[in-house]
């Protein structure tokens, strides 16, 4: 595995970039994720399931767009769920100027996350719906992504 693949799997931030680097090589998501928790026993539930598992962003506000980046947050929802995310929600950090946005969904296990990242990166609304965002113009200023295991 390459250094930029590597970076690609690390817990924390995963850029656009990055994605669309995985996906030009052919690999998945999921194929490049799942390896790293194999024996991890946390993994499972008591009863022996797969974990639901999720993806939570926070996004820096440009001020003064609060408002317009609240309205594509909901736009982005539409986007998540036709491609399988569950239980979207969206919320405002009070914690700094400028303000700060978590949007976060779900999935059953990390094939069905994995899964929505491998159809989102190829939906023809993906690309410019970010470039607008987060763009020069765009209401976003930046934005880490993580993926998440429920305990």
């Amino acid at each position: 595995m390459n250094a930029q693949l590597r970076l690609y799997v690390t817990p924390g931030s995963a850029t656009i970039m990055e994605h669309r680097l995985a996906a030009t090589q052919g690999l998945r998501f999921v194929d490049m994720l799942l390896p790293q928790l194999e024996g991890i026993d946390w993994c499972r539930t008591r009863q022996g399931n797969d974990m639901t598992v999720g993806s939570s962003t926070v996004v820096t506000l440009v001020a003064g767009r609060e408002n317009d980046a609240i309205a594509d947050a909901a736009k982005f929802r539409a986007l998540l769920e036709r491609h399988g995310a569950q239980n979207y929600r969206v919320m405002l950090m009070m914690d700094r100027t400028p303000l700060r946005m978590v949007t976060t969904y779900e999935a059953d296990d990390q094939a069905a996350l994995g899964k929505i990242a491998d159809s989102l990166l190829v939906d023809p609304e993906f690309q410019p719906f970010m470039a607008a965002s987060f763009g020069p113009d765009g209401n976003c200023s930046d934005y880490v992504t993580q993926t998440w295991i429920e305990l």
